[in-house]
């Protein structure tokens, strides 16, 4: 969680941070990646850090897990709520289902 305290000052660390965990196992690691990092990264730094997000998604299934669920979760916030976002990461959701078959369900 004190990671999460340079988020609005250091976000592209801390994104790194948040992908390098949300790579590894554990539902619950995760979980708590998402609510305590990730949401808040797309809050404030929506622009600047889903391209990053979206090539490690890409690139793991483990984090594309992650974004298939985010697009329609009632825990958006800020830039990550506006409705053009919503769409983005929509769209998101809808080709890393295409990359990882395994998402699809």
């Amino acid at each position: 969680m004190a990671v999460g305290d340079y988020i609005e000052t250091d976000p592209i660390p801390v994104c790194d941070f948040a992908l390098k965990w949300a790579r590894r196992r554990g539902r619950d690691l995760q979980a708590a990646i998402y609510c305590c990092l990730i949401e808040h990264l797309l809050e404030h730094h929506f622009d600047l850090l889903l391209p990053r997000m979206r090539t490690a998604a890409r690139e793991d299934a483990r984090v594309a897990r992650i974004f298939v669920r985010v697009w329609n979760s009632p825990f958006l916030f800020g830039q990550a709520k506006e409705p053009a976002n919503i769409k983005r990461l929509k769209r998101l959701a809808s080709e890393l289902r295409r990359v990882h078959l395994e998402l699809r369900a």
